[in-house]
């Protein structure tokens, strides 16, 4: 037989096969529609991608293996799709002939593209459903047989370990079904059509891959999909299967339901339109929703991050952190995941221990062991009950919600209670000794701290945060207290932790209550609840803008002149995304605004260079690359970016109980007009566009509340900027920093919807943005400082690699000198010299010569 008769009768005998197969192995073709914000990649092997609903994950990477988890229990491992054709003996992997990998808000497509046909693999988790769903939508020229191969798991998270697992074939539905001993622990894996392609042993797990095949034949699955479901029950067999049948019979359902409630979600919740940010700002919005977890043991939950877990059956930090959840609430209730908040906050007081104290971390394993007594994490951290204080107040500022802070009355009193006992010597300063962890976990930070700064910053914010909530409460004595101490503890967090001589504040107080001078970004952390006085707080700051702790990609927790640095070091010199959102706070609130941007926009970078739409935990200190070791989907560097851009850049404070929205916006130049949506006053939304030209702002309100509020707007412009003949009926004032001058007015938001001031703002002088580059080096010039040193001289600090060129971008409404630098049109040219050090700092001034208009 010839080789091509040989070809069409293999062709003939698999569309026997294929003929015979149930009708019900395929579902009909439906629209599965392109996203306006869809990510979509080349694939990189090694690079994470996850699928996530509240029950159920696919934690895979783009070679095309996952693993399912549906909570608490990983299902299989090593998924993936192989196929054979006619001329082959054997089945290969598919995974060499991915092309694509896009990503949405509802579902993840891998594309496959052989030489013969086109596969596409829409993965979906509906959102409450213990289940995960891969649709096969699949072109062909030829018929093929398509393996799906795993490797069974049905193992409980890290630490819980369980035996006496089987797999085995069940005609009847064509699928593999997983269970144990006592038949209660079951899954289900399969198409409900195809064959079985592997025998397990009778009572054990397999060490090599379970298969299945079905065969492909182009005129079948032209207008069909092949689906592949995977479901489970953790109480019996029979409910199993049946779920898995219903889910087969309702995927179109389940589809829509799941595309709906994400355009819900973001319908919702607050957006940009018309900036650089608008895209990072809804994918980082999603990475945060998507970490709302339920689990059937323990209730629904706010976890810290996904990732793959690898031998230990630990996905990334997929579990409770109470102090993760604490920060995270800071970006959720800017946006208005309110309900989310609410959530996680019920979720963690539930396991507040006896005597006040919140936990710090819970194990999804947690209903089949004793994660509390022999387990040391549960309670490990200090810094997580103040955190659940001053989260309780902030929650309360952005709903009035005073009957959810009544309800839990009890567990405010308690926290603050043990709180205060971990200060001992009554300075108002919480104690690392006493209360746990605090900024570090590991290395020389962490050994010699007694006090750190940022467990001494939570600690006062705690008690002011305490003191507000008590008036809630009526409780005027607790009110009192809690009032005294965060006198007393800012006091002493200023006089104790200023270090003079070499302008910042030190990171700790040692157990020997001398000072730890090392410079760490964690001195920004009470810049943004101004626990500081002004002056030294903008001085602080200035060496976080600097090199030593600011890299293109984000904040070393470390100085990189420090003996103790090590850019691989967890706590020592790796560089943080959650931590530089609080450096982007700071300094947007000492109107720092340029050094803001900058380290803002380079957050904004990680939704494509690496995992799609998700930001990773931790990122080498020299090198613009995560470590081996880093969590690649961390919610809490998702909550530093939109922290950083709504509170920070945008300036947004939101007090609902008093029906008072602040805006204190430091905009660049360059964002000419923009919309922001669905700002979140409580159950209430307002809407404005924001547009400003060289001689104008404009505010308009697009969709006001229902009811009336006080809108206290506070745009920063340049440093000699000032009004012209303005017909605003608003009193203006003008408040001027170092650095810039912010414009301040109030309206009511049911007398006013449109407004326009009349600006002279005669030089604005901005850095060129160089976005990071993957794997290199830190390169981008810094912004140290900028002020204004007469009526018309502007003074910046710069900071950039020997032997480079950098360039600043201007405007001006007349000529323009330099010293320090070259001028070529719009653009002001600065070399830096070659020196043995790798960064070189530079001062340059910047005159204009019209006068300003003054009020």
């Amino acid at each position: 037989m010839t080789p091509g008769a040989r070809f069409i009768r293999a062709r003939w005998l698999i569309g026997l096969v294929f003929l015979t197969m149930p009708v019900s192995a395929q579902i009909p073709r439906f629209d599965i529609p392109r996203s306006e914000i869809q990510l979509s990649s080349l694939p990189h092997s090694e690079t994470f991608f996850d699928v996530l609903g509240r029950r159920a994950a696919v934690l895979g990477r783009q070679d095309g293996d996952m693993e399912v988890w549906i909570y608490p229990f990983q299902i299989v491992r090593q998924l993936q799709l192989q196929f054979q054709l006619p001329d082959m003996h054997e089945p290969l992997p598919l995974k060499r002939y991915i092309a694509r990998i896009e990503t949405t808000p509802e579902r993840t497509t891998i594309r496959y593209s052989h030489p013969l046909f086109l596969l596409q693999q829409h993965i979906f988790i509906p959102i409450d459903q213990p289940a995960v769903i891969q649709l096969l939508e699949i072109d062909t020229y030829t018929p093929f047989e398509l393996y799906v191969s795993f490797l069974p798991s049905l193992q409980p998270m890290w630490p819980a370990g369980m035996g006496g697992q089987y797999a085995f074939w069940n005609a009847d539905l064509s699928g593999y079904i997983l269970s144990e001993s006592r038949r209660k622990i079951n899954a289900f894996i399969g198409s409900f059509a195809g064959r079985r392609r592997s025998t397990p042993p009778a009572h054990a797990l397999s060490q090599k891959p379970n298969l299945y095949s079905l065969t492909v034949h182009p005129d079948s699955v032209r207008k069909q999909f092949i689906p592949i479901i995977i479901t489970a029950d953790f109480q019996s067999r029979e409910a199993c299967l049946a779920r898995a049948d219903s889910l087969r019979q309702t995927l179109p359902k389940w589809f829509e339901a799941t595309r709906a409630y994400y355009q819900r979600f973001l319908g919702r919740t607050l957006s940009l339109k018309g900036t650089p940010l608008d895209t990072a700002l809804i994918w980082n919005k999603l990475a945060l929703h998507r970490g709302l977890v339920c689990n059937p043991d323990l209730g629904c939950g706010l976890v810290a991050g996904f990732g793959p877990s690898g031998a230990g059956r630990r996905p990334g930090f997929a579990w409770f952190f109470g102090g993760d959840g604490f920060i995270n609430s800071f970006a959720m209730t800017a946006y208005g995941d309110l309900d989310g908040v609410r959530q996680s906050f019920e979720f963690f007081i539930r396991y507040q221990r006896n005597d006040g104290k919140m936990p710090h971390e819970i194990s999804q394993s947690v209903g089949m062991l004793d994660w509390f007594g022999e387990y040391p994490y549960g309670y490990i951290h200090g810094d997580t009950t103040p955190y659940f204080l001053a989260a309780m107040e902030n929650y309360f500022r952005h709903t009035a919600d005073s009957a959810f802070v009544r309800r839990y009355a009890d567990a405010i009193r308690k926290a603050y209670r043990w709180s205060r006992s971990t200060d001992s010597d009554g300075d108002g300063l919480m104690e690392n000794t006493l209360a746990g962890l605090g900024a570090s976990e590991l290395g020389s930070l962490r050994e010699a701290s007694g006090v750190d700064i940022f467990l001494a910053a939570i600690g006062i914010q705690a008690w002011r945060s305490t003191a507000s909530l008590a008036a809630v409460l009526g409780d005027a004595a607790l009110e009192r207290d809690a009032r005294h101490w965060y006198v007393t503890g800012q006091k002493q967090l200023d006089r104790k932790f200023w270090n003079a001589r070499r302008g910042h504040y030190n990171f700790s107080l040692t157990r020997s209550g001398r000072p730890n001078p090392e410079l760490t970004a964690w001195s920004s952390f009470p810049v943004i609840f101004d626990l500081l006085p002004a002056d030294r707080a903008r001085r602080a700051l200035q060496p976080l803008a600097s090199s030593r702790i600011n890299t293109d990609w984000g904040s070393r927790m470390l100085s990189s002149d420090s003996p103790a640095y090590d850019p691989l070091a967890y706590n020592n010199g790796a560089v943080w995304p959650f931590l530089t959102g609080f450096v982007i706070q700071a300094l947007f609130r000492q109107h720092h605004a340029l050094a803001g941007l900058q380290a803002l926009r380079n957050l904004s970078q990680w939704i494509t260079v690496d995992a799609p739409g998700v930001m990773p935990e931790v990122i080498s200190g020299e090198y613009f690359r995560p470590l081996d070791t880093s969590v690649p989907h961390q919610l809490f560097s998702s909550s530093g970016f939109v922290a950083g851009l709504l509170r920070g850049l945008l300036g947004i404070d939101i007090d609902v109980p008093n029906r008072t929205l602040t805006l204190r916006p430091h905009l660049p130049p360059h964002w000419k007009t923009f919309e922001i949506h669905n700002i979140p006053l409580g159950e209430d939304r307002l809407s404005l566009r924001i547009r400003q030209t060289a001689d104008a702002f404009y505010l308009k309100i697009l969709e006001a509340p229902s009811v009336n509020w006080t809108l206290a707007v506070q745009p920063a412009f340049g440093a000699f900027a000032g009004l012209r003949n303005a017909p605003f009926p608003a009193a203006v004032s003008l408040e001027r920093t170092e650095s810039d001058t912010h414009l301040c007015f109030t309206i009511r938001t049911n007398q006013m919807q449109e407004m326009r001031l009349k600006v002279n703002d005669p030089l604005r002088v901005w850095p060129e943005y160089e976005p990071p580059q993957w794997g290199q080096p830190n390169r981008q010039m810094k912004v140290i400082y900028t002020k204004r040193v007469n009526d018309r001289t502007l003074e910046l600090k710069l900071e950039a690699p020997g032997g480079s060129r950098k360039t600043l971008r201007f405007f001006a409404y007349g000529p323009v000198e330099v010293k320090g630098a070259r001028i070529q049109g719009d653009r002001i040219f600065i070399d830096f010299p070659e020196t043995d050090v790798h960064f070189v700092q530079k001062t340059i001034r910047v005159k204009w010569t019209v006068r300003s208009h003054s009020l």
